[in-house]
Formats: structure tokens, sequence, C-alpha cells
């Protein structure tokens, strides 16, 4: 191969590569050879000026901000499940992509670059409901789905009648409590009982304190409604699952990026 160095490419490929906003696409400089085809020359050159004259008008597309997600379509076409980041930055994405291909369908001109946007199709549908189950930052969405919104409906107003009961039983018995808290073990309710007091609550203990000198009770007058919200967390676990399994079966189509250059 020949020695390009007199002229500097790397330096130039080095400087131009720092410009690019996507990882992947200052790896493409990097590694980007000498071109000798005449016809392949012109038409680089042509896609080139074309670029460089929407940027003239500020018709500046703007790819910060975007990341490669190719590594997330394989997890999910080996069919490990995304979590709800993952089908997040998916739909970060989708948007980029969208936006991209909005901005040159608005554009009257001829354009040879419109090529490369138009090969993006984007599968709205399945973007939707993606959109649908996912928010901002990741979570599930209480509306992904009508049995989830009753979960955390009962979850919360069960929280409500324990953080009650709760109050009840400190201000009922401070005079056997380490500490006037709350805490939870193995999201169960549980009081610092002293040990010397502990024998009098039937229940569960989870554990002693760092002194030794208490330890983390669940009274039995808990157990029934700690048991009631073990199964509405579970409940909730199953249907989370379930919302994230079906948006990945969908997450393969909701792009796809056809007549990559």
């Amino acid at each position: 191969m020949n020695n390009y160095n007199c002229l500097d490419l790397n330096i130039i490929k080095d400087q131009i590569s720092e410009l690019a906003s996507i990882q992947e696409a200052k790896e493409y400089i990097l590694n980007e050879q000498v071109i000798f085809n005449p016809l392949k020359i012109k038409q680089l050159s042509s896609e080139t000026k074309e670029a460089m004259s929407l940027i003239s008008k500020d018709i500046n597309v703007q790819f910060s901000g975007i990341h490669n997600v190719n590594y997330l379509l394989e997890k999910t076409s080996k069919g490990i499940i995304l979590d709800g980041i993952e089908l997040k930055d998916c739909l970060v994405f989708h948007n980029h992509a969208n936006r991209i291909k909005k901005i040159f369908s608005e554009i009257d001109e001829e354009l040879n670059i419109k090529d490369y946007t138009d090969s993006i199709n984007i599968n709205n549908k399945v973007y939707d409901r993606v959109n649908e189950c996912i928010d901002n930052s990741g979570e599930i969405k209480d509306s992904a789905s009508v049995k989830l919104k009753e979960i955390n409906r009962k979850i919360e107003e069960l929280n409500k009648q324990l953080y009650s009961r709760a109050q009840q039983f400190i201000q009922k018995h401070s005079s056997s409590l380490q500490e006037q808290s709350i805490y939870l073990r193995e999201n169960r309710v549980t009081f610092l009982i002293k040990n010397s007091d502990k024998n009098k609550y039937s229940g569960s203990s989870y554990g002693s304190s760092s002194s030794g000198l208490a330890s983390y009770v669940e009274p039995g007058s808990f157990i029934e409604m700690n048991n009631e919200m073990i199964t509405l967390l579970h409940d909730k676990v199953d249907e989370t699952n379930r919302i994230l399994k079906e948006n990945n079966a969908n997450c393969y189509g909701l792009y796809e990026v056809l007549n990559k250059p």
C-alpha cells in the first residue's frame, strides 16, 4: 500500500474525526482509505457539495446526541429482553432518525444525499406502542397496561394503610422500641424492638441491630398486610416483564436502516 504520510493524510483525518459527534462516524473517518475510482470520487464530491450547500442555507441536520443502538437490536434478535432504559435509548434513536428524515423531506431540491434518508424506514405504529409504555427516564408508565395501573393503585393504597398502622404501633409500643422508626426488611414492614421485649410480639425476626441489643421484628398484626404487599410487588414484576417482553418483540421493527453506503 502506498504511503501518504507526505500528504499528512492521517493528520487531516484526525482533525476531521474530531468534528464528528458520533463515535462510529469518528471511527469510519479514521479508517477511510484513499479512493481511486473516478466515478466514486465524483459521487462523493457531489454529495459533499450538496451538504455544504445545505449548511450555507442554515439547514443543519445536527447529529449530536445520536448513539448507535445496533448492539441493542442484536440483543433483541437473540431473544435477550431489553430493560426500560435500553428501550428508551431505542426511542431516542428513532426520534433522531425521524427528525433527520423530516428535515430532508421538506427540502424541495433534488439532492443525491436524500437517498440516505429515504432509506430510513420508520415504523411509527411500533414506536407509538413502545412510547406508550416507556417514559423519558426509562421507567414503565402506569398507563402501559390496565393491569399495571391497577396494581400500582393497590400498592399505593396499601402503603398508606401500612404507614398509618405503623404509626399507631409506634405510638402504642414506644417503650419497646429501640428506635421509633419504620424499617423495611425483604419488603416487609418491621420495627427495631428491644430484645428484652421482642417475644411480646408474635411474628418474625429479620436480623439484629448493629449493637445487638434489638431485633427487626415483623409483628403478627402486620403479617397479612405484608403478605399482600409482597404479592402485589410480585404481580408488578410479572406484569412489567410481560410489558418489556411485548415491546422487545416489536423493538427490532422499530426502525430499519436500508441500503447502507
